[in-house]
């Protein structure tokens, strides 16, 4: 899984701004959040229109942008 800084400029570029904050991961299914630009988000959840939070792990995030996936 490539993560942001790996992909293209060109792709970078047309990404949202994206302003992390805390997480908390749990096992209970949907039970973790992500605060990303300041939205308190969970696994499934639009971050900004066409960028989807896919899941959310120890240490990273998958989000999908253009139909590709990224870590965060």
């Amino acid at each position: 899984m490539p993560r942001l800084q790996e992909l293209s400029g060109a792709l970078r570029a047309e990404l949202p701004t994206l302003k992390l904050g805390g997480a908390m991961v749990s096992d209970s299914p949907g039970g973790s959040l992500l605060v990303v630009n300041d939205q308190l988000l969970h696994e499934g959840d639009t971050v900004a229109p066409g960028l989807l939070l896919e899941q959310i792990g120890r240490r990273s995030a998958r989000l999908r942008w253009k139909g590709r996936a990224f870590e965060v």
